[in-house]
């Protein structure tokens, strides 16, 4: 405790404080909720081959899958080493598996 210190001031701190504290009994508590899984997600590939293009085939153990050879990625742009880079958006509710 600072003895220099105002006691006013000491006693404002105290009773707010205070209220602060009682205020925290009224807080509701709830159950922490799970975070939504997203449906989706983005793959990025670098065509370091050069291929034309790039498609991307996506199943799942369900029996969804896309027709050979898949669909094509979109081009993204290129990397430091020039190689194109390309992406896709998957849906996780319909394909777990992807090349």
């Amino acid at each position: 405790m600072n003895p220099s210190a105002d006691p006013d001031d000491i006693d404002a701190g105290y009773d707010a404080c205070s209220q602060a504290l009682a205020g925290l009994a009224n807080i509701q508590k709830t159950d922490p909720t799970t975070p939504p899984t997203p449906d989706t997600v983005t793959l990025y590939f670098s065509n370091n081959k050069g291929w034309d293009g790039v498609n991307v085939y996506m199943w799942s153990d369900g029996g969804e899958s896309t027709a050979w050879p898949g669909v094509a990625a979109d081009y993204v742009g290129n990397n430091d080493y020039g190689e194109g880079i390309y992406s896709v958006t998957v849906d996780t509710n319909s394909y777990d598996k992807v090349i």
